[in-house]
């Protein structure tokens, strides 16, 4: 586990990370920036009720590297280097 270090979802589907315990947030551009992401997120600009929310992220408390977020009308995505690529 990395204490201090925080992630969160948003709608449209967005991932976003803190490393000062939710003081100061970053965007986790490996997924917010990835080339197929328009085909992971339909509909993008559209926030609810009717669009998609990334709800989920789980961290694996083994390895902090490894990462799986869930996005409604989405699926479930993951990531083995932390965020870079999915």
């Amino acid at each position: 586990m990395n204490p201090g270090v925080w992630y969160a979802g948003s709608s449209p589907p967005g991932l976003f990370q803190s490393t000062f315990g939710g003081n100061t947030w970053e965007s986790v551009d490996g997924f917010n920036q990835h080339r197929q992401r328009s085909l992971w997120v339909p509909g993008e600009d559209e926030g609810p009720p009717g669009g998609a929310t990334l709800h989920s992220i789980l961290v694996d408390p083994r390895d902090p590297t490894h990462l799986y977020i869930g996005i409604s009308m989405g699926g479930v995505f993951e990531s083995r280097d932390g965020g870079k690529d999915w």
